[in-house]
């Protein structure tokens, strides 16, 4: 689960720390609040893409820190420790997430996992499917195939048949790709062949590995702190010659070691006699102290720093090198160890190109076997859960306010096999008893698409490996009895997994076992988003707002009702 969200400098939010509980949490406040500001934060740990506009106005940087429990996903766990990020669970099974935004620099733009330094490649690996987002857009994905056979794979728990057919499929794509490349360079094989070894001994000269990126990274930071050098050195060596001139000709004269052991020795016989000469001795002693330490500290901080002259030339070369390749071959740092492996396979095909020819031929002939007997064995187990789905969300459909709501999974075969195998699915739907099921694209509304896609999520979520939800306004079109359905499907999710919602519903608020307010403030000319945990009379206060009033008498009492009912629904 999320455990806390801490930002600062991002958007509106000068610095914030949220603390996250086990089951549903609910965000209300004004429209305009900056309630969107909790999924872009939220996001941004999962590894989406920065944006400068997300740097607070007057700022040059802005920091977004999430702490996760991994107690329930030993897996991800096991990836931390595969991947060197030293995870023991230290600290009951926490992980630290923490990415910096800059508008200054696109390579300060920096992300760190239990604080040390990450790509937001490995963040997306980690944790992007760690909470599901469902927003108003999501309404526009009901209408897609291919996310309603994701679904179906999720409730049917097709996760390793799914897995097995991907192989096989990549395995497939790649095999004819290969004999198509082989055949068309035949013709040019010589000249192929010599730009082809030209371009994997450059790539290898250059010592292209799968860690290129991470290396990048380092040496970007080393660079930063070798051409602070020389000031670093010149500002210790300041501080070291006022404590002690005969470390440096900078100074002449006693330094303050010098004065502060003049002061004591002067003191020393005198404090059995004088009480308050004798405290005095004793700071002016503990000063000294001080005073050494930090002599030490500073002669560290000097012998610290590389002064060899030629490792900022050396390392500026290295990032020149790279960068060179990258715009060689029109690509990613993270790219370039593909293109050399692309270029060793390559070279052995054209090398044994007879040889070659057959054998992946026969390497495609077996593929294709696989693929078919994959494929089958997907679409078996999707049609038999199909029925089972369709029944499931009818009913919760139904009981969301929409009493003759009928589904039906439209299943076939096609010729083509894509990433997900070969079904072809449309979900037909009606609305009205004795209305024929069409396509749900071009019949279902918006306020239907919302219960329709909430009923899923109820169906899902105790088969889903996701960890969170965080539904984003999903409640549009709602009121009345159907709104207290709602808050009550969420509060169920939340029994398995946890649930952040933003919501404009009071019944839906009501439901949560935590409760933030979002209310954009201004003082003098800053404007800025504040986000407060509500609790007691505050809480009914703004259940009330929600309601229609928060000086209204009845409001409030309705408030305190719903919140007082919750726990017997």
């Amino acid at each position: 689960m999320l455990v806390e969200l801490h930002v600062k400098n991002f958007a509106l939010v000068e610095n914030k720390c949220i603390q996250f509980s086990k089951g549903m949490t609910a965000f209300t406040g004004e429209t305009g609040a900056g309630k969107s500001l909790l999924l872009n934060a939220v996001t941004l740990l999962l590894g989406s893409k920065a944006q400068k506009d997300m740097v607070r106005d007057g700022q040059t940087s802005a920091l977004v820190e999430g702490v996760f429990n991994l107690a329930s996903d030993p897996s991800r766990a096991k990836w931390l420790d595969e991947n060197g990020f030293n995870f023991e669970g230290d600290d009951g099974n926490l992980l630290v997430v923490k990415r910096e935004l800059s508008v200054t620099s696109k390579s300060k733009n920096r992300i760190w996992i239990q604080g040390m330094a990450a790509t937001r490649h490995q963040l997306q690996e980690l944790l992007g499917d760690w909470i599901e987002i469902s927003g108003q857009h999501e309404f526009l994905r009901l209408n897609k195939d291919s996310y309603l056979l994701d679904v179906l794979d999720q409730y049917s728990r097709n996760h390793s048949l799914l897995k097995d057919y991907q192989a096989f499929y990549t395995q497939h794509k790649d095999l004819e790709n290969r004999l198509k490349t082989l055949q068309s360079n035949n013709q040019d094989k010589s000249s192929l062949l010599d730009l082809k070894r030209f371009q994997l001994e450059e790539l290898c000269k250059a010592k292209v590995t799968g860690s290129l990126e991470l290396e990048l990274e380092n040496l970007i930071s080393s660079q930063e702190k070798l051409k602070s050098k020389e000031s670093i050195l010149e500002a210790a060596q300041v501080a070291l010659s006022t404590l002690d001139p005969q470390i440096s000709d900078l100074e002449d004269g006693a330094g303050a070691m010098e004065l502060l052991k003049k002061a004591a020795n002067s003191l020393r016989e005198f404090t059995q006699l004088d009480g308050p000469l004798s405290k005095a001795f004793e700071l002016i002693e503990s000063a000294r102290s001080s005073l050494l330490d930090a002599k030490a500290h500073l002669e560290e901080s000097g012998s610290g720093l590389d002064n060899d002259p030629k490792s900022l030339e050396k390392i500026e070369s290295r990032i020149s090198t790279i960068n060179r390749l990258k715009r060689k071959f029109r690509c990613d740092v993270n790219e370039l160890f593909e293109i050399r492996l692309s270029l060793e396979r390559d070279l052995e095909d054209l090398e044994n190109y007879d040889a070659k020819i057959v054998e992946l031929q026969k390497q495609l002939k077996l593929s294709l076997k696989n693929l078919n007997t994959s494929a089958d064995n997907l679409f078996i187990s999707r049609k038999s859960h199909a029925a089972k789905l369709e029944t499931l969300w009818q009913k919760g459909v139904r009981e969301l306010g929409i009493p003759k709501a009928s589904f039906e999974f439209a299943l076939s075969k096609g010729e083509d096999f894509g990433p997900r195998g070969n079904t072809q699915l449309e979900l037909l739907f009606s609305a009205n008893h004795g209305s024929k099921a069409r396509p749900i694209k071009q019949v279902a509304s918006g306020g239907e698409l919302s219960r329709i896609l909430l009923a899923l999520k109820h169906i899902v979520s105790n088969k889903s490996e996701v960890c969170a939800y965080l539904f984003d306004e999903i409640d549009t079109g709602i009121g009345g009895e159907t709104a207290q359905t709602v808050g009550l499907r969420l509060r169920e999710i939340a029994e398995d997994s946890q649930v952040i919602v933003v919501t404009h519903l009071p019944q839906v608020a009501a439901m949560a076992s935590d409760h933030f307010l979002i209310e954009k403030q201004t003082k003098g000319s800053q404007t800025s988003t504040e986000i407060c945990e509500l609790k007691g009379k505050d809480r009914e206060k703004e259940i009330a707002r929600m309601l229609g009033s928060s000086k209204s008498k009845a409001a409030t009492t309705l408030a305190k009702e719903m919140l007082k009912g919750k726990s017997s629904k």
